[in-house]
Order: C-alpha cells, then structure tokens, then sequence
C-alpha cells in the first residue's frame, strides 16, 4: 500500500513503534511516496514523541533511524547496478557499529546483517554472463567478506545466514560454468576457483554460517556443480580438496557415477593420465556401478591423455557385456575420435561400419571420420564421405548465428584446413566453392582458415578479398581472422628487409612502407567492426610496425 497523505503516516508510525520501533520504520519507508512526505511524517512523530509518556521507552534512536536509511539507499543502490556505492554504503554502517553500544548496537548489528543479506541477494541473481554480471558478483562476495571479518558485529550477526552462503556458491559456478570471453576467464582463475572452495569449506564446517534450518548437508547436485566448475577450469588440485573435504563429512552423499565423470572429465583435460587413471581404480574400489554416461567419460578421458590403446580395450569390454552396459551413439564416437588422433583410418573403417549395422550415425560421426582421414592424408576417401554423407538442405539461410551452423561445416572447413596446409591452395578453393553450391554455409572457422591460408602464401590480395566476401555474407571476423593477416604482414616485411644490404633501397623503402600502411589500415578496419584486439594482436602489430 502506498500511503496518500502524512497524517495517515504519522499514525502508522506512532502505533509501530509501541510494537517493534525499527521495523515498522523500514516497513513505512518502503511504502512512501517520496523523501518530502517521509521527512515530514519523521520530523512530526519525532516532536509528538517528544510529548508522550512511551518516549523514552519506544522512541528509535537517531542512530537506528539513520542505519535504515542507509540500508534502504544500499538496495536501492544494488537495484540500480550501484554496486560500488552499495559497498561503500556497508562501510559507513560498520562504521557506525564501532561507536555505538548498549541495546542499540545489537539492533544495529541486525539491520547490517539485513542489509548485507539484501544487498547480496541481488548481487548473486542471474544473469550470470557478462563483465556487468562478474562486477556485481565480486562486490556481493566483499559485502560477504565484510560481515565475517568484521570485529564490531554481534553474534549472531557476525555470520552469514545459509541460505546466502548457498546463492554466492551456486552464482560462482554459474559464472565459470557460463563465462567465455577474457574477463570471465581471468575472474576464474585469480577469484573463483579458491572463492568456491573456502565458501564450500564453510558450509560444510559451519564456520561463520548462521544455520537457521538446521540442516548442513550439501545436496549432490551443488557438490557437482562445485566440481564441474573446478573440472572447467582445470582445478583439479582444488577438485581434490573439495573431494577429500566431503568424504570426511560424517552427513555428506555418497559419490555417484556423476561425480566420477566429472573427476574423469577434468584429469582427462589437463591431460594428467595419473589423475584418470586414480579415479577409475578408485571407483572400482568404491564398487561404483559405471553408466554409459561414466563409460563415455572414461574413453573421452584417456583418449585426451594419448592413451586409445588403453581406451580401445575398455571399449571392447564394453561391447562384450551389452547386456549390462549398452553404448550408445556418443559412445562409438568418442571411440572413432581416438582412431581418428591416431591418424588408424583402417580401424575408424572398422568401427564405423559396426555403427552402421547398429544404426549408430550421425553428423559427428562423418565429421570425426572426415577427421581421422585428413590425419591419414588420404584427402580423397574424406572427400568421398562428405559427397556422401552431407545432409543436402536447400532450405538453409546464409548468415545465420554459429549455433545454427550447418551439421557438417566442421568437417569441410577440417577438409580446406588440410588441402591448404598440405600446400594445396586450388583443392582448398574448390572444396570452398563446393559448400556454398550444396548449402553448407561456410562458418567464422571456415573464412578464417582459407584466408590464413593465402595470408601464409603472401597472396594478400585474395586474403582481403576473402574477407570482404565473409563480411558481406553477414559473418562477423574475429581476431583470429586478423592475426593472421597481420601475421602475414610481418612476413612480408620481414621477408623484405633481408634485401637491404644488397641494391634497390628505394623500391625496398618502399614496399616496407605500404606494408605498414596496409597494417595500420586493416587494424582501423578491425576496430570499426567492433572486433576486440587481443594481446595476441598488439604484440603481431607492434612486430609488423617495427620490421
């Protein structure tokens, strides 16, 4: 309800009081219409309370009508994506904490609690991606530090309730889980990762968490989450502590089939054959009961390690024991990537001829035996299978995002890829050519590979022109893109410099100027198309300008 005129505020004020004086200030103030009505609702219950006989007893004291100000122009701060005032805001009411005493410092302790619990409730909701996001983040978890490293607050209040505790830890997986470009990246890895593991820590040991339901038990569901974003990051030295932490809590789950796909998933892509090798003997030992899915994260981890020798045999044994395990689609793929590292075209055939009769095909699977033929340099049976097996959609619209790419795309552009750097820049051409005539819109990675490619071969002019064409298909370059052609550009210069000992120095002049020009102009080109340079790409351009 919003109140119309003072008076009816004046009385509201008066009767709160008697009951609980700080809350029903927090409560009318919320319900005004503007700061005018306020002030002049406080201003006449402060002279009428001055009169009456509940004055000394009911009366708020300057100081707790001040802290509610300052907590309700904290949320009202955070609303407003403030988030650096808002923490400026908690200092001040700390602050206040370190003067105050008697009764008035323990209700004081509690609007900060409530007021920090607010301000973090809104700092840990969704989104999750976004620099925005990661800012808003990082100022809820230095509100969280606030509270519990502070000397002034009262117990209880000197802790952090659950239920915050479980939104900052559930926010920072999400932010790892979705986070992809360079801030994000770089949050993880100097924030997140031992962020998740103290917060982990605390709520299991009960340190500085006020539990108010009674239950400490963290659900499977968190504890995965917790592991999955280490396992991302490549934590696994965390991953381990995280680990060890729950199986010495007496009410913690037992480890599920999940759990070990995770831990597989993340030594699988630090590449740590030891760590794969230690979690699936430790399942065996546990007597877990593997699923397809753990199978598949089994192969998938020792394949990553170089080790499909070993992946080879865990998947024979699988299809031995059908009646208990079934593979699945996933499962004969991840088997086929392996053979394809290793470049065993003969025992992909094999295997893909099994998934035939299983009626186990699908895109990837004719990607990944595109791939394990390039790897083969057998360019003709990849381009066999892609005539072959390429869905044929004439219905496909041009230009549209990367998650609407063509199924196939990835082997075509593997394709152009390997008849370029096997110096077979006309093939490479043809196969680009090729795509565009059966509907198999060429993608970011595909521009970028044959420009790479000419780039390389000096031949600018058709780089750049291949460009211009990826724009003009509504396909946004990247920086990879432009690394290579300024990649090409130091080359070039590089390449021109070693003629000047010898004769001609005007023509050399010459020529190293243009190709500084052409370097300076395609950077502009870069930054008006709103592509962000790496540090890649200062450190390419740098080199180019001073050759």
């Amino acid at each position: 309800m919003k109140f119309q005129n003072w008076e009816n505020l004046v009385i509201l004020l008066w009767f709160g009081f008697k009951v609980n004086p700080v809350s029903t200030l927090a409560l009318t103030h919320r319900n005004t219409l503007d700061s005018v009505l306020w002030n002049r609702a406080k201003t006449s219950i402060e002279v009428a309370s001055s009169y009456s006989e509940y004055s000394s007893e009911y009366s708020p004291s300057p100081i707790l009508l001040d802290a509610e100000e300052r907590k309700i122009e904290t949320i009202r701060l955070a609303k407003t994506n403030n988030y650096v005032e808002g923490i400026e805001q908690i200092h001040s009411l700390l602050d206040m904490a370190k003067t105050t005493n008697g009764s008035s410092r323990y209700e004081l302790a509690g609007i900060i609690d409530d007021t920090i619990g607010s301000f973090c409730r809104l700092a840990f909701a969704k989104p999750y991606r976004g620099r925005k996001a990661i800012r808003r983040v990082d100022a809820g978890l230095e509100a969280l530090d606030l509270q519990l490293q502070s000397e002034v607050l009262l117990s209880p209040y000197n802790q952090v309730e659950r239920d915050i505790m479980l939104r900052a830890l559930r926010t920072l997986t999400a932010v790892i889980s979705y986070g992809k470009d360079e801030t994000a990246i770089s949050f993880s890895n100097n924030v997140s990762t031992m962020t998740i593991f103290r917060i982990f820590q605390r709520l299991l040991s009960g340190v500085g968490v006020r539990n108010i339901t009674g239950n400490k038990a963290l659900s499977e569901k968190d504890f995965n989450f917790v592991l999955n974003a280490l396992a991302n990051t490549g934590r696994m030295d965390i991953a381990r502590k995280v680990l060890r932490l729950q199986e010495r809590t007496a009410f913690s789950s037992r480890l599920s089939p999940a759990t070990y796909s995770i831990l597989l998933k993340g030594y699988g892509k630090n590449r740590d054959l030891e760590g794969v090798r230690m979690t699936v003997q430790k399942a065996k030992e546990k007597n877990i009961r593997v699923d397809v899915i753990m199978l598949n994260s089994i192969l998938n981890a020792f394949i990553n390690c170089d080790e499909c020798m070993e992946a080879e045999a865990i998947f024979n044994d699988s299809l031995a024991m059908k009646e208990k395990l079934s593979p699945n689609i996933r499962t004969y793929n991840t088997m086929l990537k392996g053979f394809a590292q290793m470049g065993a075209l003969d025992k992909a055939k094999e295997l893909t001829e099994v998934m035939k009769r299983e009626q186990q095909w699908d895109a990837i699977t004719t990607n990944t035996l595109v791939n394990a033929a390039i790897n083969a340099m057998n360019f003709e049976y990849a381009e066999n299978l892609l005539e072959l097996h390429t869905k044929h959609d004439t219905n496909y619209e041009y230009g549209t995002t990367r998650n609407k790419d063509h199924p196939n795309v990835e082997a075509y552009t593997a394709l152009i890829d390997g008849y370029a750097k096997n110096g077979n820049l006309e093939r490479a051409f043809v196969i680009f050519k090729r795509m565009r005539e059966i509907h198999v819109q060429p993608n970011e990675y595909t521009y970028t590979c044959l420009i790479s490619a000419y780039a390389i071969e000096k031949n600018m002019e058709q780089a750049l022109r291949i460009l211009d064409h990826m724009e003009g298909s509504r396909i946004k370059p990247t920086s990879v893109t432009y690394n290579a052609l300024f990649s090409a550009l130091l080359r070039i210069g590089q390449y021109e410099q070693t003629f000047e000992d010898g004769y001609e120095y005007d023509r050399i002049d010459h020529q190293s100027s243009r190709h500084i020009d052409q370097a300076l102009k395609l950077f502009q080109r870069m930054v008006k198309k709103g592509v962000r340079p790496t540090v890649k790409t200062i450190s390419i351009l740098l080199s180019c300008l001073a050759t």
